[in-house]
C-alpha cells in the first residue's frame, strides 16, 4: 500500500514538469514580413464594386497625340495683267450744252495723233465693254487717241436721268455728247483733224447719224445696227453717208443681220464691207467673246479694217 502511494505522487509530478509552461520568460514575437517595394510612378487609387470599375477605366491615360503640323499659308492670288493698266489714259469729264456730265477714258497715242476714234457702246452698256477691243488697237493704230465713252443716261453720266425713261428724242440727242467730245479734243489736241467711230447697236445709229452731219468723221464702224431702234430711224442716213463703212452682225440675231442687209445696200459709199457671223445670236459688243475662236474674230476684223 505504501509502495502504491509513492509511485501515484512520483506520477503526478512528472506529468506538472512537462505539461507546464515556464513563468517569467516572455514569448518571442515574429518580426512582420517587410513590405513589397511599390512601383516608380504615381499611385492611383482604384475603388472597388461596379462604381469603382467605371471610374477606373475613366482613370485610364490618355494616350499621347501627335502633334498637328501647321496649316500652309495660303499662295497669294496672282493678278491678272490688265493690259489697258500698260497704255496711258485718263477718265475725262464733258459737259454738254444741254447740261449733261457725260465721262469717258481716254487712251492717248504715243505719238502726237492724227485721229481721234470714239466707241460708243450699245444699249444699256457702259465703255468698259470695249476693254477687249481697245489694247489691240492702240497697237494697230498707234496714230490715234481712243475714247471709250459712257453715254449720258449709262455708266456714270447719269447727272440727270438713266438710258431706262429715255424717248426717241433722247436717244437723238446723244449727238450732243459726241458734240462735247469733238470740241473738247479739237482744242486739247490740235494734231487731230480726222475721226472714226465705233458704234454698237442703238450707239451705232448714234453714229451714222453724228457722221452724216460731220464730214470729219472718215471711218464708221456699225456693229448689230438696227434701222430703227427705240424709233430711231436712220434709213434716210444711210441714203446719205459717203465715207468708209463697216459692218457686222451675227445671223441668228436676225433683227440685225437684215438691217446690216438694208444698210449695206442703199449706203452710197464706194468702200463699204459687211460680214455676218454664223452661228451665234450676240449682239453689239458680245460678239468680241463670241467670236473669239473663230478664223476671223470681231476684234481682228474692226482692228485690221480701221488700221
Amino acid at each position: 500500500m505504501r509502495v502504491l502511494i509513492l509511485s501515484f505522487g512520483l506520477m503526478l509530478l512528472l506529468f506538472g514538469c512537462v505539461g507546464t509552461p515556464e513563468t517569467g520568460t516572455p514569448q518571442e514575437t515574429a518580426e512582420p514580413a517587410a513590405p513589397s517595394e511599390e512601383p516608380e510612378g504615381e499611385a492611383v487609387d482604384i475603388p472597388v464594386g461596379e462604381s469603382g470599375q467605371a471610374a477606373a477605366e475613366a482613370q485610364e491615360t490618355e494616350p499621347e497625340t501627335a502633334e498637328t503640323p501647321p496649316e500652309p499659308e495660303p499662295e497669294p492670288e496672282v493678278q491678272e495683267e490688265n493690259p489697258l493698266d500698260e497704255i496711258n489714259h485718263k477718265e475725262l469729264k464733258f459737259d454738254t450744252k444741254d447740261g449733261w456730265e457725260i465721262y469717258g477714258t481716254v487712251y492717248y497715242s504715243e505719238t502726237s495723233p492724227s485721229t481721234l476714234i470714239i466707241l460708243i457702246p450699245m444699249l444699256g452698256a457702259e465703255r468698259g465693254s470695249y476693254d477687249s477691243l481697245i489694247p489691240q488697237l492702240h497697237e494697230e493704230a498707234p496714230y490715234a487717241d481712243i475714247i471709250a465713252m459712257d453715254m449720258r443716261g449709262h455708266g456714270e453720266s447719269t447727272n440727270i436721268a438713266e438710258y431706262t425713261g429715255f424717248q426717241t428724242g433722247d436717244f437723238r440727242a446723244m449727238e450732243r455728247d459726241l458734240d462735247a467730245v469733238v470740241a473738247y479734243f479739237s482744242v486739247g489736241r490740235p494734231s487731230i483733224d480726222n475721226y472714226y467711230i465705233v458704234g454698237a447697236s442703238i450707239g451705232s445709229s448714234v453714229g451714222l447719224d453724228y457722221a452724216v452731219k460731220h464730214g470729219e468723221v472718215s471711218k464708221l464702224v456699225m456693229i448689230s445696227p438696227g434701222i430703227e431702234y427705240q424709233g430711231y430711224d436712220i434709213t434716210e442716213d444711210a441714203e446719205s453717208y459717203l465715207h468708209e463703212l463697216y459692218i457686222m452682225a451675227a445671223e441668228e440675231d436676225s433683227y440685225s443681220a437684215a438691217t446690216a442687209s438694208t444698210i449695206y445696200n442703199i449706203c452710197p459709199s464706194d468702200t463699204k464691207e459687211k460680214k455676218v457671223y454664223d452661228e451665234t445670236d450676240a449682239h453689239g459688243t458680245d460678239l468680241f467673246s463670241a467670236t473669239e475662236d473663230y478664223s476671223e474674230p470681231a476684234v481682228d476684223v474692226i482692228v485690221k479694217w480701221i488700221k
